[in-house]
C-alpha cells in the first residue's frame, strides 16, 4: 500500500509535509471505515509538528488514533504511535498502557521497548526502564543478525559504488 509506505518515510519529506496530508485525507475520505485512515492522518500531523508540542494538534492526533484503534485494535503501530502522543502530552501512566499494549501485539518490534523504557524513566521507574533499553538492545542485535543471515551485512544505501555518470 502506498500510503502506508509513505507514512514510513516521513521525515524525509519534511517539505512536502501539506501534499502528504492531503493525501491522507483523501485516502481517510475514500475508505471511512478503514483503520489506516486515521492513522495515516494522525501520522501526518505528527509529522508536520516536529518536536512542537501543540497541545490542541497532539489531542487531535490522539483522537485520530482511538479511532483508528476503535477500527481495529490488534494494529500495534497505533497504539504504539499512542503512546507516543500520550508522551508527548505528559500522560506517562496512560502512554505506558498503549505501548504495553503495542508490545503484546508485536513482541519483536524494538522501538515500543525503547519508547516504554523512557516513559519508566519518566515515570520514576528506572529497574523497569533499565529492563526495557536491555529488551530494546535485544531485538535490535536480532535484526540485525537476521539482515546479515540475509547477505545483507551493510546498509544496502552505504554499498560503496559509485553512481554512474
Amino acid at each position: 500500500q502506498p500510503h502506508y509506505f509513505l507514512s514510513r518515510s516521513l521525515e524525509h519529506a519534511t517539505d512536502r509535509i501539506a501534499e502528504v496530508r492531503q493525501r491522507f485525507d483523501a485516502f481517510s475520505a475514500a475508505r471511512p471505515d478503514h483503520y489506516l485512515g486515521p492513522f495515516l492522518q494522525a501520522k501526518g500531523l505528527l509529522a508536520s509538528l516536529g518536536p512542537a508540542r501543540d497541545a490542541q494538534k497532539l489531542a487531535e492526533a490522539e483522537s485520530l488514533l482511538h479511532a483508528s484503534i476503535e477500527r481495529r485494535d490488534n494494529y500495534w503501530e497505533s497504539h504504539f504511535e499512542l503512546g507516543v502522543v500520550l508522551d508527548r502530552l505528559r500522560r506517562f501512566e496512560e502512554a505506558r498502557d498503549s505501548l504495553l499494549r503495542a508490545i503484546e501485539i508485536s513482541p519483536a518490534s524494538a522501538t515500543p521497548h525503547y519508547r516504554l523504557a523512557r516513559v519508566y524513566a519518566r515515570l520514576g521507574q528506572p529497574d523497569l526502564a533499565a529492563k526495557e533499553n536491555e529488551r530494546h538492545e535485544e531485538l535490535v542485535a536480532t535484526q540485525r543478525t537476521a539482515f546479515a543471515g540475509a547477505g545483507m551485512e551493510r546498509p544496502i544505501l552505504n554499498d560503496g559504488l559509485e553512481p554512474a555518470p
